[in-house]
């Protein structure tokens, strides 16, 4: 297991595959950093349903059994250049910009983008269905709820506290269960995992880190903190004062059997995001971030459930974070949360 594979097995904040080498004879997606550019390079992945030996030259025999994702070698990757011009000059020209049209608009998961209707057609409704949106609630009401579903204006502070302690299992993508510890305090973090074949450490702050794994301790690169940095948030609670006073409510649905009502916000020109709020409970149940790409909105989906008591404030004891990279999906299933809980700031210094 390499050190990036060692960052994934914690926090999954790098997909394994796309961390076996650096990026090169990049031509259009251009000036991003090694995670932006792979995310993106899965939004389009996702857009036709596919593996990356789809555009990319994968692992054979001949060439080690490496994946090869700077050659040319396979024709499919030219056209995937031709494709994102394309969308990106369309975007530019008829939506001002706005990442409107992507891969999925036309493939729809498919390699072959739909040409026509499927038939035979169903006999639409006439006049044709108009959302009666006059009965919404407003997001600042469903906001107010599910404040006072996690304990009322008194437990906010305890979303983010000076510190904390916590233990569980997370689960990967697939399947397999971990037991965890995880220690936050003063913007810092030190979480220990026993996987099936070897317990692994990692702390980390704002600009660095170390990870502890069989073969020793290793600094992490800037790669990595960027990777954890993009991940590790997704796993925090709904925190409402992240919303601002533009937010509404867009729409009615259902996660599984339960009526929700979706909040929808623009926290800054590129990114936007969707709260999913039970709309019996009151509680959050998903949060949906969208980040503006050259090819599309770049997805990371939260699901809360299983909220309890964690002295204070009611807090998801479930938490599953999915991304549009499938190898890097994961559910935290905490037994114990303790918000305030004091760390020793010995747990962050470098073995």
């Amino acid at each position: 297991m390499n050190r990036i594979a060692s960052c994934a097995a914690i926090l999954l904040a790098a997909s394994p595959l796309f961390a076996q080498q650096e990026p090169g004879n990049l031509k259009v997606l251009t000036g991003l950093s090694k995670l932006q550019l792979q995310r993106q390079m899965n939004v389009m992945r996702a857009g036709l349903g596919v593996h990356c030996d789809y555009c990319h030259v994968g692992p054979t025999e001949a060439n080690g059994k490496k994946w090869d994702f700077a050659s040319d070698a396979n024709p499919k990757k030219d056209i995937a250049r031709r494709m994102i011009t394309m969308m990106a000059d369309l975007n530019k020209n008829s939506f001002k910009g706005q990442p409107e049209l992507t891969c999925y608009t036309c493939h729809r998961g498919q390699v072959q983008p739909a040409a026509f209707v499927p038939l035979p057609q169903p006999q639409p409704k006439f006049p044709t269905p108009v959302e009666d949106r006059s009965g919404y609630p407003a997001a600042k009401d469903l906001i107010a709820k599910y404040v006072a579903a996690i304990g009322g204006e008194t437990a906010l502070p305890l979303l983010h506290p000076k510190s904390q302690t916590s233990k569980g299992a997370r689960v990967d993508s697939k399947g397999v269960a971990s037991p965890f510890e995880l220690y936050e305090a003063d913007g810092r973090a030190y979480i220990k995992v026993k996987l099936p074949e070897a317990s692994l450490e990692q702390s980390f702050g704002p600009d660095s880190g170390w990870t502890r794994d069989k073969d020793g301790v290793h600094d992490m690169r800037t790669a990595d903190v960027e990777a954890i940095h993009d991940v590790f948030p997704a796993f925090e609670p709904f925190d409402p004062l992240t919303l601002n006073e533009k937010a509404r409510t867009v729409r009615k649905e259902k996660i599984g059997d339960r009526d929700v009502w979706v909040v929808f916000d623009r926290l800054d020109p590129n990114t936007a995001v969707d709260v999913f709020f039970d709309a019996n409970s009151g509680l959050a149940l998903r949060r949906l971030v969208l980040t503006s790409s050259i090819v599309g909105r770049v997805p990371k989906q939260t699901d809360f459930d299983d909220y309890r008591d964690a002295g204070g404030i009611k807090l998801p004891y479930q938490v599953t974070f999915a991304s549009v990279d499938p190898w890097i999906g994961s559910t935290r299933k905490y037994s114990e949360i303790h918000p305030g809980a004091p760390v020793d700031p010995a747990l962050f210094a470098k073995p």
